[in-house]
């Protein structure tokens, strides 16, 4: 099997290296071995290397830090392990690439020792290295396929390659790996992709910038600010950002028509003067105010100072430049040259964007740089020497990583008992958007073609501290900008410039003519009145309106206490944080009662803070359920009148009909009258895990909200203020009804307060569902985008079934997230950077419904879509998902029932075994006879047995052989043997074993069951072949020492009876078994003594030999004549 060895069968130069070993030679002195005309080892460092310095393999060194080189003298003792190699294939020796060997080979050393030691040393894999120098050209043109041939040729195989950098030379690479079907990750290779998408590359993966990544960043940004007509300049000099203007067209032609308006423009950084870029700019410009440059550091600074000389730093251009992270390689994008333009480049600045990963600040990165640095300056070949303030290329990192995402493929498919040298289940993790752990960036998450995802991060030049400083944010996996800080603009602008000029790009667009005089006078004189008499129209019209409200019945909303019937006393308590994340049990118990009656409580929502038991009375002949309003109790006031008057016309499937507020004697409001909703709240749903919520069902429920929010949007109530899982209830069809909407007047002022860390007494819990500019100023009624972050915690419920902000990904118990409650409001209300929100994983989810959840939470509240625009989107991912919820459960009943049946045969199987089980247990404790009348029921007396045969046998000196054993498992394995072997001879007899105590038997024959006079020979003949089979056996701890059976028999009358109850026992009773006790106890090793009643026995048998031992001394007996039972003579 391909790439599976036992260690000492190693390529030639280790059988060499081991030989030498052997010999006594110290590897210290041994200076090359040769293997053929070409290839030598090198033992100083552990390097095979052509003569030419082509080819290095790690595997002494590998095998030398992972402990087993010591052990290549003596190969028998070296486990059988899974060699895996990683063929490098990496450029080097030019600082005109990115990526260079030289610099990384100290990291892949680390990253290769960590997965040995840290990953793969449990699964016995050991993975190895060999370096290929293919040189430092990047070209269509390269010799990749016969480099690769040449180390296939050289019996090197290969499980995966990391490199080139080069995209072209991956690409021709790529063909060779995907014939020998094995993985290719390339590091960078960010060209690939120009002739087609990178999902075309289904061996290939990238741990590393791509420009794919790139251009989405570039389209994310132009459209969210909605810029149409873009131009790109690139520089046709450098190699790297030629290839993303490259790949930035074929992913704009593939993907978008935005293809169609964007033009592009190509300079010479090294070999154009100022007056070529100002012509390039100026041309650039004629139809666009957008420029995106794909230039150097140097060349964007030049760039930057000709445009503030064409005037277009004043603010209405903007200017998007690339420095994906630190690099001397493209340089570092200051505005300082120290060449007498600083304070102009500083004021260009001010309109470029800047373009970045989101850089790694943690002192995990900056311990792996010290050791990376560390482990270059230490190698004796392809090593690099960093100066004191160098910092590491970030591309370094992705090398390691390349290496660790390798293993953790490794380590997944061993994890699940798959095979590894498989390479299609490597393929099936490396194409499903896999995710897995870096020792330096932590979580690493990749596309489903295999390229990484970063988090990007766009920066502004703030001219106060001249540096960039982060503006907007692009987080992995989504769609949509998250605004990270000001923006710094000329003008002291809040927001870019729009993509067209008002007065059109050459300033003639007609809007902007300059009109004669006379007619501006005649357009006033004819406009100013009539849009006078039109505001008088709508005044009048308005009060007209308010009016007819005024004579329509303003207390159309209230009932009388007596005109309901069966209203009982409403119970109400206070909850506190964690009584009310505690109310699971109480709402699973609602939910069971399904059946509603007068004065019954049946469901409960925690709204507002309290605990809110929903009860039911009847109103004009029909059921409605009845919520208890805050104390004291308030008369309506004219405020209270006008919200309800906004509330008569609200009617819809997904809002709760309200019906009036019930009054008492004195004109007090008691209680809100509304529908009934028997099935408690959707987080009644969400908390009963018996229940089966899946997704048609969750849809179902996500569009019901949508629809009663998106109406309800619409009304004069014109938001919710509330919305939470609770305060969206169920009613006995399962639709959901939306509460709580339209009362303002009766929500507490003190719970509308913002929150404060002083806050002691504060129920937090129900803050969890408010925006975070809510719990900052809060607004009475809340806001629409309010209600639409709601929106996005419930469903972040939904999908995980939790409270809310209760990550499925999150280990932490119950108790500690009911602690930090108060923590998450305030932590939501203070806003940081990213701001906090729930850990939704992206496979809990659709990834169109988990960006939906993601902009729906935005911090800024006009980045979140509407309701309107949230209905059509939900219609576009889920369709006519759950759109008949009864259909549904009626599918899901029969489904259920089948189930049970399913599960009721099993459960009944399962009892048959475990029934049958217990029995043989039982048998094997107990004569078969007597666990039988047991099992029955029947009570087990004593018996007595006129005349049996009882044997008592021992092993001579059995605790010393014990003793003897060197370990546990051979004390284990010595009475096993034993126990085996006389249980086997036991089973051949009709004889009872009664109790085993370590080497001791006592067995019995003629009970329970009745054999006439034969019970004595039956034992004697056991007892013969016992001692027999005792002998012949040889046990480890032994050494050549024979064992000896010691056993005493005796003849007569006994009692047995069934002693205990939990655990009952057999046993027996009498001086016939005190008799063969002591004729054990008293006899010989190797020998078999019997008393003269069993002597009787024999006799009258007439097949036994046995001899006279004389008259001996017996404990509790005196003196008796005892006998040896010898042999059995021939029949």
């Amino acid at each position: 099997m391909r790439g599976r060895f036992v260690l000492n069968y190693f390529p030639l130069f280790l059988f060499s290296y081991c030989t030498k070993m052997a010999e006594g030679r110290d590897d210290s002195t041994m200076t090359t071995t040769t293997i053929d005309d070409s290839v030598q080892v090198t033992n100083e460092d552990g390097a095979l290397a052509h003569t030419d310095g082509t080819v290095e393999f790690s595997d002494i060194k590998v095998l030398q830090r992972a402990g087993l080189l010591d052990a290549l003298s003596n190969p028998q003792s070296i486990p059988q392990q899974t060699v895996l190699r990683i063929c490098l294939m990496i450029e080097r020796g030019s600082d005109a690439l990115l990526y260079n060997y030289d610099k990384a080979a100290g990291a892949i050393d680390l990253a290769v020792d960590y997965a040995n030691s840290e990953m793969l040393r449990k699964y016995n894999v050991l993975l190895l290295t060999t370096y290929y120098d293919i040189g430092s050209t990047c070209s269509a043109r390269n010799h990749m396929v016969a480099y690769a041939s040449s180390l296939k040729d050289k019996g090197v195989v290969c499980n995966a390659f990391v490199g080139p950098g080069c995209g072209a030379n991956l690409e021709s690479l790529y063909g060779f790996a995907s014939y020998l079907h094995v993985p290719i990750i390339g590091c960078p290779a960010a060209s690939v992709g120009i002739n087609a998408e990178a999902s075309q590359y289904p061996y290939m993966a990238r741990l590393s910038i791509t420009h794919v990544n790139t251009a989405k960043v570039i389209v994310t940004f132009l459209q969210a600010m909605n810029y149409t007509t873009p131009v790109v300049i690139g520089d046709d000099d450098d190699d790297f950002y030629q290839e993303m203007e490259t790949v930035f067209q074929g992913y704009l032609k593939r993907n978008y028509r935005l293809a169609m308006k964007i033009k592009f423009f190509e300079i010479s950084g090294a070999s154009d003067t100022d007056a070529d870029l100002s012509s390039t700019l100026v041309t650039a410009t004629v139809r666009s105010r957008v420029v995106v440059l794909m230039t150097n550091a140097t060349t964007t600074r030049r760039l930057m100072i000709v445009a503030n000389g064409l005037g277009y730093t004043n603010g209405s251009y903007v200017f998007l430049a690339f420095e994906l992270y630190k690099s001397a390689y493209w340089g570092s994008f200051t505005y300082e040259a120290h060449d007498g333009k600083d304070d102009v480049a500083a004021q260009a600045y001010q309109v470029l964007l800047l373009t970045s990963i989101t850089p790694d600040t943690t002192t995990t990165y900056e311990i792996f740089e010290t050791n990376a640095k560390k482990a270059s300056a230490a190698r004796t070949t392809y090593s690099f020497h960093y100066d004191e303030r160098e910092e590491l290329d970030l591309i370094v990192s992705h090398f390691y990583e390349a290496v660790i995402y390798y293993a953790s493929l490794i380590h997944d498919v061993a994890l699940v008992g798959g095979d590894i040298l498989d390479t299609n289940q490597i393929l099936a993790l490396m194409t499903t958007n896999y995710t897995f752990y870096s020792p330096i960036h932590g979580r690493i998450d990749l596309d489903d073609s295999g390229d990484r995802i970063f988090s990007y991060v766009i920066l502004t030049f703030d001219p106060d501290v001249l540096a960039f400083a982060d503006y907007l944010g692009l987080p992995p996996r989504s769609k949509n900008l998250q605004r990270l800080g000001e923006l710094n603009w000329p003008g002291d602008a809040t927001q870019l410039p729009p993509s067209r000029p008002l007065c059109g790009f050459d300033g003639k667009d007609p809007m902007c003519d300059p009109k004669p005089l006379a007619a501006k006078y005649v357009a006033l004189a004819v406009v100013v009145p009539a849009l006078v008499l039109a505001a008088a129209l709508i005044f009048c019209y308005i009060q007209f309106k308010k009016w007819q409200v005024r004579q329509r019945d303003p207390f159309w909303w209230r009932l009388y206490m007596h005109e309901l019937s069966g209203v009982s006393q409403v119970a109400r308590y206070k909850l506190n944080a964690t009584s009310a994340m505690r109310s699971q049990a109480i709402s699973k118990k609602s939910m069971n009662d399904d059946a509603l009656s007068i004065g019954t409580t049946t469901s409960m929502s925690l709204i507002a803070g309290y605990l809110y038991f929903t009860k039911t009375a009847i109103y004009r002949d029909n059921p409605v359920s009845l919520r208890e309003l805050p104390q004291p109790c308030q008369k309506a006031t004219s405020e209270l009148i006008e919200d309800l008057a906004d509330m008569r016309d609200i009617k819809h499937s997904n809002l709760q009909a309200f019906y009036g507020i019930a009054v008492n004697d004195e004109n007090l409001c008691e209680l809100v009258v509304a529908e009934v909703c028997s099935k408690g709240s959707v987080m009644t749903l969400i908390d009963k895990r018996k229940l089966n919520l899946d997704w048609d069902f969750k849809n179902a429920i996500i569009k019901d909200i949508v629809n009663g929010m998106t109406y309800l949007h619409t009304t004069r109530v014109s938001s919710h203020g509330n919305l939470t899982a609770h305060t969206c209830l169920v009613d006995n069809r399962f639709n959901i009804k939306i509460t709580d909407y339209g009362l303002r007047y009766f929500r507490d002022p003190d719970d509308m307060a913002p929150p404060d860390d002083s806050d002691a007494d504060r129920d937090f819990s129900k803050l969890l569902w408010r925006a975070p500019e809510l719990l900052r100023r809060p607004v009475y009624g809340g806001t629409k985008a309010g209600d639409v972050y709601s929106f996005a915690i419930i469903l972040q419920q939904l999908t995980l079934r939790s409270e809310p902000f209760e990550g499925a990904t999150q280990e932490v118990k119950r108790e500690d997230y009911e602690a930090r409650v108060k923590e998450l409001v305030l932590e939501v209300k203070r806003g940081s950077s990213p701001p906090l929100r729930p850990m939704v994983p992206m496979s809990a989810t659709t990834p169109a419904l988990h960006g939906l959840m993601e902009s729906c939470w935005e911090e800024y509240p006009e980045l979140r879509p509407p309701f309107a625009k949230i209905k059509e989107t939900l219609w576009k991912m889920v369709g006519k998902s759950g759109d008949n919820i009864v259909n549904h459960l009626i599918k899901r009943m029969e489904q259920y029932s089948a189930e049970l049946e399913f599960e009721a045969q099993d459960k009944l199987r399962q009892f048959m075994e475990e029934k049958a089980r217990s029995e043989a247990i039982l048998a094997g404790m107990l004569p078969k006879t007597v666990s039988e009348s047991l099992r029955k029921g029947i009570a087990v007396l004593p018996e007595v047995f006129d005349n049996v045969t009882v044997m008592f046998s021992h092993i001579v000196d059995f605790n010393e052989i014990i003793q003897a054993a060197a370990t546990p498992f051979l004390t284990i394995e010595i009475m096993n043997t034993l126990y085996a072997t006389c249980d086997h001879v036991i089973e051949l007899y009709r004889v009872y074993k009664v109790e085993t105590v370590n080497d001791g038997y006592l067995l019995v024959c003629g009970l329970p069951q009745r054999v006439g006079t034969q019970h004595g020979a039956i034992m004697a003949a056991l007892a013969l072949q016992l001692r027999k089979e005792v002998s012949a056996l040889s046990l480890p701890s032994l050494h050549d020492r024979k064992l000896q059976l010691r056993a005493g028999l005796n003849s007569g009358p006994c009692v047995a009876a069934v002693i205990g109850v939990r655990m009952p026992r057999y046993c027996l009773f009498g001086d016939t078994v005190n008799t063969a006790s002591r004729m054990e106890s008293s006899g010989e090793a190797g020998k078999l003594q019997c008393s003269n009643t069993t002597r009787d026995l024999l006799e009258r048998e007439g097949h036994y030999f046995l001899t006279s031992r004389g008259v001996i001394e017996i404990k509790g007996k005196g003196p008796m004549e005892t006998f040896w039972l010898v042999a059995k003579t021939a029949e």
